[in-house]
């Protein structure tokens, strides 16, 4: 089973922060895209960074909270119960330590 994993980038990759921000947020989301242009399942991951409140050790949380997601990814890829045609998008928010 393949599943591509594109992140985790500083910023917000949610909604309009997809189409219409700074190259550095689309980068994640565009991994992610062209992955699934390729037929190959893949999600991207993005933590909400905000300047002079998150800290590096951030990072650390966003992929912890995300470990569950990939790993229920990759049964339902090697079940073959993924959905095709589609990618996913997570948007860790900046307070990942009390969400």
């Amino acid at each position: 089973s393949a599943l591509v994993v594109s992140g985790i980038n500083k910023g917000s990759n949610c909604g309009y922060h997809m189409y219409v921000a700074p190259f550095s947020y689309l980068c994640t989301v565009a991994g992610a895209r062209e992955a699934f242009f390729n037929d190959i399942p893949s999600i991207s991951i993005s933590y909400d960074w905000v300047e002079g409140k998150s800290n590096p050790h951030d990072f650390a949380l966003a992929a912890g909270v995300c470990i569950p997601i990939i790993s229920a990814l990759l049964v339902e890829i090697k079940n073959q119960s993924y959905p095709g045609r589609c990618f996913l998008n997570i948007d860790v928010p900046n307070n990942v330590a009390n969400h």
